[in-house]
Formats: structure tokens, C-alpha cells, sequence
């Protein structure tokens, strides 16, 4: 199987009446970092459901859930899908074809980071980009080469702020379809959410003064 691999750098477009603090940095092709931002990162649970399977979405851990707005295929690196870079060999979620996929967060995480590759080898377009609950985006959007491994991207907030989802499109489709995986993310301290909600609400309602 051919791969487009996904060069992220950070090419920041921060949408001008946001509210939200949201930066991104690109990981390149090598390994997954353990933080980011100042946030402790923790890797998605292992994904034990038959690979080939059509899913909706992944359990980031027993209480948080990633879900994909489009159906994608759970697959392996070496076990379906071909190639990816720095050792990987974990779980891949695969658009069969599709041009593009958001991830939905539940509940609201304070970072994300993922890995992209796309299937075929030549000069595609990607985007990805973040949002949090106020409609705030931060993205990133390159024209990249392909063979060259996956590559990743990661998102975080300022304090008393989240990210809903994260979206990846490959606008011209020229890559092929692509798969995302090596999820990691981080949320709210014990006790925290709560208070990012009032704060939320509490800068909803200045802004509507």
C-alpha cells in the first residue's frame, strides 16, 4: 500500500473574534512526545476489536470517548495498513477513500495529538484543525510529499479552556483516502471541569454585554 505522509509545521490560522487560547505544533515524523504545552499526555487504550472492522469511534479510556463523524476501518500498522514511521506498529483508523473526518471529543480535552498518513505517494493538501466549545479554531494546512512516514500534530488550550474536536481534510482528495492513529490527549484535572464551565459561561455572557 502507497502512503502520503502529512508535513505538519505550524502554520497558525486563529480565527479573529476567538475568544479561546489554542496553539498547535507540529511533531514531524518522529516519536510521540509525552507532553505538550505544559499538559501530561496519555496514549488512547489499546484497541482490541477485530481489525477490518467498520467503527465510529474509539475509547480513549473508560471514561473518555473520541468519536469519528465518518465510519472509518480499524486497522494495524503491518496488519492492513503498510507503513508509518518511528517504530509504530499500534492502531490505525483508515477513511477507505473519504477526503475527510472530524473527531469529537467526550467529554472536552485540554490536548490532542494524532499521527496522519495519506495512501498514496504524490503532492497532497492537508488541514487540520482544532475547535473548542466558544467555536475558536487554531489550524495548520501545507502541501506535502509523500514516502516520507506519518506525521503528526498536536493541540492544546490555555488554562480554563477545552477542544471539542479536531478535523483532518484532505481538501483536492489527491492523497487517496489517508488513516489517522497514535491518539494521545489530556484533560481536565480532578475537579477542574466544573469550574471551566462557569468560566465558559462567565466569558459567553461579557461577550453578549
Amino acid at each position: 500500500m502507497n502512503h502520503t505522509t502529512l508535513n505538519i509545521f505550524a502554520t497558525l490560522l486563529v480565527s479573529s473574534t476567538a475568544m479561546a487560547d489554542l496553539a498547535l505544533q507540529g511533531l514531524g515524523t518522529g516519536p510521540a512526545p509525552t507532553s505538550i504545552g505544559g499538559y501530561t499526555l496519555t496514549a488512547a487504550a489499546p484497541d482490541n476489536r477485530t481489525l477490518g472492522q467498520i467503527v465510529s469511534g474509539v475509547a480513549a479510556s473508560s471514561s473518555e470517548w473520541i468519536e469519528f463523524t465518518a465510519p472509518l476501518q480499524h486497522l494495524r500498522v503491518g496488519q492492513g495498513w503498510g507503513t508509518w514511521s518511528h517504530g509504530y506498529t499500534g492502531d490505525v483508523y483508515s477513511t477507505m477513500g473519504a477526503n475527510s473526518v472530524r473527531l469529537d471529543f467526550a467529554p472536552a480535552v485540554t490536548a490532542f495529538m494524532l499521527y496522519v498518513q495519506g495512501s498514496n505517494f504524490n503532492t497532497s493538501r492537508f488541514t487540520v484543525t482544532a475547535e473548542s466549545p466558544d467555536g475558536t479554531t487554531v489550524s495548520t494546512s501545507r502541501n506535502i510529499i509523500g514516502n516520507g512516514g506519518a506525521q503528526g500534530v498536536a493541540f492544546w488550550t490555555d488554562a480554563g479552556f477545552t477542544l471539542t474536536s479536531v478535523e483532518i481534510v484532505n481538501p483536492t482528495g489527491s492523497a487517496g483516502g489517508f488513516a489517522i492513529g497514535e491518539f494521545s490527549y489530556a484533560v481536565p484535572a480532578p475537579g477542574a471541569a466544573a469550574l471551566l464551565s462557569l468560566t465558559a459561561l462567565a466569558r459567553r455572557r461579557r461577550s453578549m454585554a
